[in-house]
């Protein structure tokens, strides 16, 4: 608020008054930059730092954006979406946002260098026990030699030597 008095004299020192009150109101919110453009990554870890941006407001020039994220969950640890939200508020607390999104979403397989050779077991009494050896012992070289580009991998075997056909007679 700011009070202005102007006195009006005339030659004959007839004079007079003038009041008047100026108010000063920022009722204009901060110009927000245009938002970040969606983006969509493989793994958690690649999501990029919150960033600094910048509005433009009327009366407070230059104000950095505050981010916040909120993260909603998919059906694995790499399958969820981030909002990443700046908010801008000037020194009258008129605000305004900004908003980015994230995709997470790992669709690339995990992979191992080992590749599963074809037994052929003689017809022997512990043919069930030659298969259990050869499973464990190649299903922990598995577990050392896998690989998925967003993190651990579990490897596990699929062998059931109750279901071989055993051409034994």
């Amino acid at each position: 608020v700011v009070p202005r008095t102007g006195t009006f004299t005339d030659e004959c020192d007839n004079s007079s008054t003038v009041s008047q009150t100026i108010t000063v109101e920022d009722t204009e919110a901060p110009i927000a930059p245009e938002a970040p453009a969606p983006i969509a990554v493989q793994c958690a870890d690649d999501v990029p730092a919150a960033g600094v941006l910048t509005a433009d407001d009327n009366c407070s020039g230059t104000i950095t954006g505050i981010p916040t994220d909120v993260r909603t969950d998919g059906d694995c640890p790499n399958s969820f979406v981030i909002t990443r939200t700046w908010t801008f508020t000037d020194e009258c607390g008129n605000s305004t946002t900004a908003q980015g999104t994230f995709t997470i979403l790992d669709t690339e397989l995990p992979i191992s260098n080992i590749e599963l050779p074809n037994l052929d077991l003689d017809c022997a009494a512990d043919l069930t026990a030659q298969i259990n050896a050869w499973d464990q012992q190649n299903i922990t070289d598995l577990t050392n030699t896998a690989f998925d580009n967003c993190g651990s991998v579990t490897v596990t075997s699929d062998l059931n030597v109750d279901n071989l056909e055993n051409g034994c007679s």
